[in-house]
């Protein structure tokens, strides 16, 4: 990829789709509920939509966007910074999306998150995983072109 706006979104699509793998996941273990659709779809949807088929494929679609437009500021990100320890940037990445995320913006928003430290543990597993994933994505298949040399 050559692009650094397509590649930042790939990125940040794949490390969305990662998300969303894992919280299905995660949310098979007994008294664990992040609820990461139902809080994407509580920015659009209403209240009776919330928890349907139709509320968990607009959550998964406002995920994917959310995801892509994160991708593509952490792709810029590293323009500024460099292209060196890309996966440890990945990894801080993922926290401060977790922390201006879901302690920021969805306090804001007043989105559905739950306030169990169990709940928010994994949530920040989970959003370490998606800018590990996001620099693992550029770091591989971005081409030295887009990016300086190390």
């Amino acid at each position: 990829m050559e692009d650094r706006l397509i590649a930042g979104g790939v990125a940040g699509l794949a490390g969305s789709l990662v998300m969303v793998g894992l919280d299905y996941l995660v949310n098979l273990i007994p008294g664990v509920s992040t609820n990461l659709l139902l809080a994407a779809s509580a920015i659009v949807s209403t209240d009776v939509e919330l928890g349907t088929v139709t509320g968990n494929v607009t959550g998964f679609i406002i995920h994917l966007i959310c995801g892509s437009i994160l991708g593509v500021i952490f792709i810029f990100l590293l323009e500024i910074t460099k292209y060196r320890f890309v996966l440890l940037k990945g990894f801080l990445f993922g926290i401060g999306a977790w922390f201006i995320v879901c302690g920021m913006i969805a306090r804001l928003l007043n989105l559905p998150i739950k306030d169990k430290f169990i709940d928010n543990l994994f949530m920040l597993l989970i959003h370490i995983s998606f800018g590990l994933t996001t620099a693992f994505v550029i770091k591989n298949y971005v081409k030295y072109s887009v990016r300086e040399t190390e």
